[in-house]
């Protein structure tokens, strides 16, 4: 199988490896899933692009960009919930999150993360035309090379980092004591789910596989 996630259950297993989500996937391939499976950088799309990806790990937001072309995705189980933070340069004269009107922001537009930023800053009443949403790279471990949020804040590149841990951490670590951290649990939270299509659901043999990989999912909960 083969396992997508954004990021083989005698396939795979697509998902992004630039987020640390994944890592229950990880263990369950490795310690409790019987069966052969391989984990692979991608997504939810790549169910509908590679016909070997059997199950995919994204946000719930790239299940709604997505379901919208391919009415046959399935959401088949929630891996992790989790929350989002903004850490901002306070010697950018930013001391709460108004502060952040004209200011440069790092994250990836199109993903969750920026989806968070619109919302969370919309609840202070700045729209997206209040500042500017700067593209990057993620860092998941320091040292965080050039290109990365934790470099581009710590360079004066971007003035806050709005993005998926570790990267908002080390984006603090690497900027100090001036670093200011903004967090919401209200305005928006990643649920980050594992999808499949109605088609690998109605295959006996696959749909074994899918449950028994389940099953290992949840035995990474109880450990």
């Amino acid at each position: 199988m083969n396992v997508y996630t954004e990021a083989c259950i005698d396939g795979e297993v697509s998902r992004s490896l630039s987020t640390i989500e994944y890592t229950p996937e990880l263990v369950a391939i490795q310690d409790y899933f019987k069966g052969t499976a391989q984990i692979v950088n991608g997504g939810v799309p790549n169910l509908f692009s590679d016909s070997s990806v059997d199950l995919a790990g994204n946000a719930e937001t790239q299940a709604l960009r997505n379901y919208a072309s391919h009415k046959n995705l399935r959401i088949i189980y929630t891996v992790a919930e989790v929350y989002y933070r903004i850490v901002a340069n306070s010697k950018s004269g930013i001391s709460s999150l108004k502060d952040l009107k004209g200011k440069k922001i790092g994250s990836i537009p199109g993903t969750s993360a920026t989806y968070f930023v619109q919302k969370y800053l919309a609840t202070v009443g700045l729209k997206e035309s209040d500042y500017t949403v700067v593209s990057g790279n993620v860092c998941m471990a320091a040292p965080c090379g050039s290109g990365t949020f934790p470099y581009m804040l710590a360079h004066g590149t971007v003035d806050a980092v709005g993005m998926w841990e570790p990267t908002v951490e080390l984006a603090a670590q690497a900027l100090g004591s001036n670093s200011i951290m903004f967090g919401n649990q209200t305005a928006y939270r990643e649920i980050f789910n594992l999808h499949t299509t109605a088609e690998k659901l109605k295959d006996p043999a696959m749909r074994k596989n899918i449950v028994d990989f389940i099953r290992a999912l949840n035995h990474t909960r109880s450990t």
